[in-house]
């Protein structure tokens, strides 16, 4: 009976792991959406200010989109998902009060673990009865800063 006492003596308890656990410093992360439309490609680009390198996130934060190297106004967006040391999946809520837009979905593999993903976004049709057609796609960066 001593040594079974004994062992449960000598294994840490659950708090002291999570003490021993720190949570990753957030930083600042530029996301590039590439658009390609008939008229060219827009770059849509937001910094997210206060993202970990893996987790789950949710931030709120203003689009800008660059075409031809013009700026255009800025939009108010909402990004939620998830970082993994080796992946980001994760949704871009664009609000545009003229232009209903459908989320960008993002997925994608880690290019620099950590600190660089790249991959696909994708997004429905904001007009399916209108327009028929099956939506957008593009690839997407982001980057620590």
């Amino acid at each position: 009976m001593t040594s079974c006492l004994d062992e449960k003596l000598k294994t840490p308890s659950v708090s002291e792991w999570l003490a021993e656990t720190k949570p990753k410093a957030e930083g600042r992360w530029e996301l590039v959406l590439t658009v390609e439309l008939d008229d060219g490609v827009v770059l849509a680009k937001m910094v997210l200010k206060a993202l970990a390198p893996t987790g789950l996130f949710s931030e709120e934060s203003r689009i800008v989109f660059v075409q031809d190297g013009e700026t255009s106004s800025d939009l108010h967006a909402d990004v939620e998902g998830e970082l993994f040391p080796d992946q980001a999946a994760f949704s871009v809520h664009i609000q545009d009060p003229e232009t209903p837009l459908t989320p960008f979905v993002c997925s994608g593999t880690a290019t620099q673990p950590e600190k660089a993903y790249a991959g696909d976004w994708r997004a429905a049709c904001g007009d399916p009865e209108g327009c028929g057609c099956e939506g957008m796609s593009g690839p997407f960066t982001l980057t620590a800063l």
